[in-house]
């Protein structure tokens, strides 16, 4: 059953932003905006877990030439591991990662992505 979040109970004069993404990403924002001298106020509506906790689903068959897209952070985070087994060993592979933050996230991966120049399905067309 959903349960209503009433967000408006600010009170005139309340300049504190609402952060309701997942609670790591509010609390960096956050941070970001304290710095700016921005009030904030975090309210998670979301927490993202990966959907096979309780098992594992088979790896998709990369060949040479596949072209992988990862779409968010979280993308990478929850399905790089479960490609890993395919990943290696395999040559000529593209990767393309939708965001600066998913790019940075397979660089530490120790996998360097293209990123279109749009962060958006239309960048990604714009790339073929």
């Amino acid at each position: 059953m959903l349960r209503e979040l009433k967000l408006s109970s600010a009170q005139p004069g309340d300049d504190h932003r609402r952060l309701t993404r997942p609670q790591d990403d509010s609390e960096r924002l956050a941070r970001i905006l304290q710095g700016k001298k921005v009030h904030t106020l975090i309210l998670p509506l979301m927490t993202i877990v990966g959907s096979l906790s309780s098992g594992k689903a088979d790896p998709p068959c990369l060949t040479s030439g596949t072209v992988v897209v990862f779409v968010s952070a979280n993308a990478v985070r929850f399905g790089l591991p479960l490609l890993k087994p395919e990943l290696d060993g395999q040559e000529n592979l593209t990767f393309i990662a939708i965001g600066r933050k998913t790019h940075d996230t397979l660089l530490a991966a120790g996998i360097e992505a293209l990123m279109p120049t749009q962060a958006d399905s239309e960048g990604l067309l714009a790339m073929a």
